[in-house]
């Protein structure tokens, strides 16, 4: 994880844009990589907090006087680097650094001029600011019980939607059991212990359609392995295949 900060002039565009510029490439960055975008605290308006939007970091590349001219105009010559996001997500609530961390830790951020790595100890907490998926589930694979108990008693409550076996059924027909962001498979690793096993990805979840609807096996669903499913929940809404396959590939290679 990763804070990149920006002016209140820029701060908007960036986000608009899903783009960031730097004078040098960020180092110790990857695609795939989390961003917190934090506004400079010089141009926070009364009441307003720095961190209102996090990012997915798609690549860095390096970008002409045209392109800055064409995205932040009246800076030409100023940055000669871009960092593509492939999603900017809004934190609600948004919220300062000092009141997430403590005191001294946030302090250390507030002296990065244009951005700098999140230390794990602090990742940790800020994962769980800006994301409700912080228990680490799959809304897709929760099952019906809604009470779990480990040792002490402590209730938890979620929302389970129904889901047709026969368009689980249809879609493995049609794909195979193969995931299709980074083609594992269980069988060709496991033997027959791993045979016809695979997660299968709803493209768009079933929280975020209205009520009851029509499921498309051929389009709607693909067959992923857990380590790529739980990648593609990373973010709420889900990181689409696609992206995540160029992540994987770019990551590989």
């Amino acid at each position: 994880m990763h804070i990149f900060k920006a002016s209140a002039e820029t701060y908007d565009s960036v986000v608009s844009n899903q783009k960031h510029a730097f004078a040098n490439s960020p180092k110790e960055i990857s695609p795939g990589d989390i961003i917190i975008l934090s506004k400079n605290k010089s141009g926070l308006r009364s009441g307003e907090k720095q961190i209102t939007h996090y990012a997915i970091l798609r690549k860095i590349r390096a970008c002409t006087d045209e392109e800055i001219e064409t995205l932040w105009p009246g800076n030409p010559g100023r940055w000669k680097y871009i960092t593509d996001f492939s999603e900017v997500r809004a934190i609600d609530p948004p919220f300062d650094l000092n009141e997430a961390l403590p005191p001294e830790r946030a302090k250390h951020y507030s002296y990065l001029m244009t951005h700098g790595k999140i230390s794990d100890e602090d990742e940790s907490i800020l994962r769980d600011r800006i994301s409700r998926n912080a228990a680490s589930y799959f809304p897709e694979e929760l099952e019906m019980p809604n009470k779990f108990y480990e040792g002490g008693a402590r209730e938890i409550t979620v929302n389970a939607y129904e889901r047709d076996p026969s368009a689980r059924t249809e879609c493995l027909r049609v794909n195979g059991y193969i995931c299709k962001i980074c083609s594992f498979s269980f069988e060709k690793v496991y033997g027959e212990i791993g045979k016809n096993y695979i997660h299968v990805h709803h493209i768009v979840p079933l929280f975020l359609r209205q009520g009851q609807c029509q499921v498309d096996p051929k389009t709607d669903l693909i067959p992923v392995c857990p380590n790529c499913h739980a990648m593609l929940h990373r973010s709420n809404p889900p990181i689409s295949p696609e992206e995540l396959r160029e992540i994987y590939h770019e990551r590989k290679n």
